[in-house]
């Protein structure tokens, strides 16, 4: 790892970790942080446009390939104009506090960085690959699942009719009991797939490294797949998820009783066949 690619590690635990914190603060706050009338309290005001701001910046980083960093100059400029510039509908306040909390955090940040010297970055460990691409390259991928899946918008089997046979749907909370949880993994490196595709319904489409490949419902429709398109996994909101491809084959041996946990009718969704 250059020093270029570490102040961008180092960048994005920074931002993981103050996100945590305050997010767990906020945890901590009376009454959820409402006041009787259903607003903010001060103190909410003061806490979660912190790491709501963070979230904003690090998602802003990560938009930045590690394989392309190469300058630490450059890189540590383009880091800095995201802690400063990073906005979305989520961290454009109007509240004064909040304002005020979100302009602190970016504040912070921005000195960490500029304060962080080469013998600072040597001692960086790394942290799994992620890149969220351009706006072409994930009307890219979308095509491709398009084409080769049949998945339209955000929702797919069993949640929309089966578009290839080649799937299967389970429900998660009592699937994932008989499902060894590495053994996905396992298999996208015996096939060489050390990174994968990843498309949700509130983040743009990103590369993540296959060691945070997950089935797990996060709070958003997600499809899982890779460059080849011969296997995909999705992930619902009600309580499915869905294998394609070798995936499923590899799902099927792990389990042999697999049948016992196919998301059918009982759950509210048709199972065919």
């Amino acid at each position: 790892m250059n020093p270029a690619q570490a102040i961008q590690v180092a960048a994005r635990r920074y931002c993981s970790e103050q996100h945590a914190d305050w997010a767990n603060y906020y945890g901590t706050l009376p009454d959820d942080g409402r006041t009787p009338d259903g607003d903010y309290s001060t103190e909410a005001y003061q806490t979660f446009p912190r790491y709501m701001t963070l979230n904003t910046i690090c998602i802003e980083l990560e938009r930045l390939d590690p394989d392309l960093l190469r300058d630490l100059s450059d890189t540590r400029s383009r880091i800095i104009a995201a802690g400063e510039c990073a906005l979305d509908e989520m961290t454009n306040y109007t509240n004064p506090l909040a304002k005020q909390a979100s302009q602190e955090e970016r504040d912070k940040f921005c000195a960490y960085i500029e304060r962080l010297t080469e013998d600072d970055l040597r001692g960086v460990a790394p942290l799994p690959y992620r890149h969220f691409v351009n706006s072409k390259e994930e009307t890219r991928i979308r095509a491709a699942l398009r084409e080769h899946w049949g998945i339209e918008g955000g929702y797919w089997y069993p949640l929309t009719p089966r578009t290839n046979d080649n799937t299967e749907a389970f429900r998660y909370s009592t699937f994932v009991r008989a499902l060894r949880g590495e053994v996905l993994q396992d298999a996208m490196r015996a096939r060489g797939i050390e990174r994968y595709w990843c498309l949700d319904e509130f983040h743009d489409a990103r590369i993540e490294s296959t060691e945070r490949f997950e089935t797990e419902y996060l709070g958003f429709e997600a499809f899982s797949t890779s460059e080849s398109l011969d296997w995909i996994a999705y992930v619902s909101h009600e309580d499915s998820v869905t294998f394609g491809g070798w995936m499923l084959a590899i799902v099927q041996a792990e389990a042999p009783d697999w049948r016992e946990y196919l998301y059918n009718e009982s759950y509210g969704i048709a199972h065919e066949g």
